[in-house]
């Protein structure tokens, strides 16, 4: 579409995006695979092996969790929405989450 071709987005933008795409990825994926009775050992067993299963920014995913990794481990035991979370921890802003899966989908842009 005509919009589509005249979107601009700053280099900052793309790539806070893609941060915060990568952020939603890893944690909702971590997220998922915890129980109710969770401990801080199996959050960071599983934030520690949750980037091997990155499809591709195993590095950046890696840099990120380790970076983060205490927060991570304490919001991930609050029951906070992976989205949250996110933001929180700077990944994402307001703006990323609700422009990021239309720059992305419309871009055909996924992980």
């Amino acid at each position: 579409d005509d919009d589509e071709d005249q979107m601009v987005i700053s280099e900052e933008d793309v790539q806070l995006s893609v941060l915060c795409k990568a952020c939603t990825w890893a944690i909702g994926r971590v997220k998922k695979a915890l129980g109710k009775n969770t401990t801080v050992e199996i959050i960071n067993k599983k934030l520690s092996t949750i980037c091997n299963n990155a499809p591709f920014l195993k590095s950046q995913c890696r840099k990120f969790i380790n970076k983060h990794l205490d927060m991570l481990i304490r919001e991930l035991t609050t029951n906070d929405g992976v989205k949250t979370i996110c933001i929180k921890v700077k990944a994402c802003n307001n703006l990323t989450i609700t422009e990021m899966y239309f720059v992305f989908s419309s871009n055909h842009l996924y992980f």
